[in-house]
């Protein structure tokens, strides 16, 4: 059984957690990040549910698609059967 995602955060607070943990070693290519928190299909929604298409998501969501329900199911069955096997 799939559980659902926890509360959202803000967007403010996301980003403040960005700039503190992640930006003292991480360069970006923007100013403001946009917090991203769906995907469906070629579409994602930012914490303030504004849509957008999304044209940089990168080799696999070009081909399917964000949460393709086929692969998304295959992805919950093989993890239902075997999640991680070890190659000791």
């Amino acid at each position: 059984m799939l559980s659902q995602h926890p509360a959202a955060d803000t967007a403010e607070n996301l980003r403040r957690k960005q700039r503190e943990y992640l930006f003292p070693n991480l360069a970006t290519l923007y100013e403001e990040p946009l917090v991203l928190v769906r995907g469906e299909g070629k579409y994602v929604w930012d914490a303030e549910g504004r849509q957008y298409l999304d044209a940089f998501g990168g080799i696999l969501t070009v081909g399917l698609g964000h949460c393709h329900p086929e692969v998304t199911g295959r992805a919950v069955r093989q993890m239902q059967t075997l999640q991680h096997a070890s190659t000791l």
